[in-house]
């Protein structure tokens, strides 16, 4: 009995072996960049429109309460599969600039994570929570007053 046996190595053996490898530091980081990296990079068209994500309209609450004004976050999701792409330009550009920072610290928090088995210390989370923050409202309130373009819809 001084083995692991099996199915008790990440928990109780009632749960799949997979769901200990789900709950390490760093893999939900990871999946989102996987993710970003299967999804397709919106095209746009000769007319300057950009196809929907995966042809569904845009879901945001935000835009639909507010009459069409885009929230803060308006163009996000579409930067961070630029940037998985490889297209930083374009992500930066003609969607969110703040996509590859989000993609650099998703990056970061995997690779600590998965090293060292650790999440990121709460030391160095939540300033980058704040200035993420502050920076996705202040490209909001520029786009708000025409200094910056908003993403197309």
């Amino acid at each position: 009995m001084y083995g692991i046996e099996p199915g008790r190595a990440f928990g109780r053996a009632d749960k799949p072996w997979w769901i200990g490898y789900l709950k390490r530091p760093g893999v939900g980081s990871l999946l989102v960049l996987f993710a970003g990296m299967a999804l397709p990079v919106p095209n746009v068209t000769a007319h300057g429109t950009v196809a929907h994500l995966l042809g569904i309209p845009t879901l945001c609450a935000f835009r639909f309460m507010t009459g069409g004004v885009p929230c803060p976050g308006c163009g996000v999701t579409r930067s961070v599969i630029c940037v998985c792409h490889g297209r930083i330009a374009e992500a930066m550009t003609l969607y969110h600039p703040i996509g590859p920072l989000l993609v650099a610290a998703l990056a970061i928090t995997a690779i600590y994570g998965l090293v060292t088995n650790r999440p990121l210390p709460s030391s160095i989370v939540a300033p980058g929570a704040y200035v993420g923050l502050g920076l996705l409202l202040i490209i909001w309130l520029a786009r708000l007053l025409h200094w910056f373009p908003w993403p197309p819809a």
